[in-house]
């Protein structure tokens, strides 16, 4: 029986396909699924701080955002070094209105993986940037030197095209 070593958190093999599957039911809006499929990954592996982060994305779908958050913030902490944790803790934040909080989480996550074109696009949402912003450049050096798909390329034009007029920059937006 071989596990997965994720962040300090063993898991069997199978754990991450069942996450995946039941990351697929919140897309789809089928909570009957997903509820299914995180029973099970509960029973791959009790007390895997992905199962609060999943819960917690299924309630922040469901517009219970206080609940999502508490789940999602146990997630990052118990997950600190995760760039996805952190952004869905971030968007959970925004929604209640914790912009400074959501910024903090939005940069670690992007320092955490600097090519993550979705935060760029979540970030951009919520800040004003000036003309001489470092993460211009980054975005930049993103966009000239990463093959993104279509969804984060989108999501890193957005950002950047937003960067560049809150900078004055309007024509290069």
């Amino acid at each position: 029986n071989q596990m997965v070593q994720d962040q300090n958190h063993t898991a069997p093999p199978e754990f991450h396909e069942v996450l995946a599957k039941a990351g697929a039911a919140i897309e789809a809006m089928n909570f009957e699924r997903f509820e299914a499929e995180i029973a099970e990954a509960e029973r791959l592996s009790p007390g895997h701080p992905e199962i609060p982060h999943f819960k917690g994305l299924a309630f922040f779908e469901k517009k219970k955002t206080v609940r999502a958050f508490e789940l999602v913030a146990q997630a990052a902490y118990a997950m600190p070094e995760n760039p996805f944790v952190r952004h869905n803790l971030a968007a959970i934040q925004i929604s209640l209105g914790k912009f400074d909080d959501a910024e903090i989480n939005l940069r670690n996550a992007i320092k955490m993986l600097p090519e993550y074109a979705e935060a760029f696009h979540t970030l951009a949402g919520i800040r004003k940037f000036e003309r001489e912003d470092p993460l211009i450049q980054q975005m930049e050096g993103l966009a000239r030197n990463t093959k993104f798909n279509a969804k984060n390329a989108s999501f890193l034009c957005f950002a950047l095209a937003k960067a560049y007029d809150d900078s004055g920059r309007h024509r290069q937006a």
